[in-house]
Formats: structure tokens, sequence, C-alpha cells
């Protein structure tokens, strides 16, 4: 049960964070809240590293 439970809500999450990273793409504060977390500090990580680098 816990299970089914799980899965139905991050389905749930997945499917609004698609659209508002659909819907928000031109407002980059508000299409950050509907990435990851983890994504995020990925992208910032790589972006120090091409600043380092040039």
């Amino acid at each position: 049960m816990r299970d089914r439970a799980y899965t139905y809500v991050k389905e749930s999450v997945d499917e609004i964070c698609m659209y508002g990273k659909y819907v928000f793409w031109k407002d980059e504060e508000k299409m950050e809240k509907y990435s990851s977390a983890y994504f995020r500090n990925l992208r910032k990580q790589k972006e120090k590293e091409t600043e380092v680098s040039e």
C-alpha cells in the first residue's frame, strides 16, 4: 500500500514539474523551482568550472 501511494505521488510531482518547466521556460527564477535541486547544483558546478577554465 505504501509503495503504491509513493508511486502515485511521485508520478504527480513529476508531472507538475514537467508542466512547470514548460510554462515558466522564460522565467529563470520560477523555472528553477520546478527543477531538481540535484541538477541545479550540477549546473552551478559546471558554470564555475567553465569560468575557472576561461
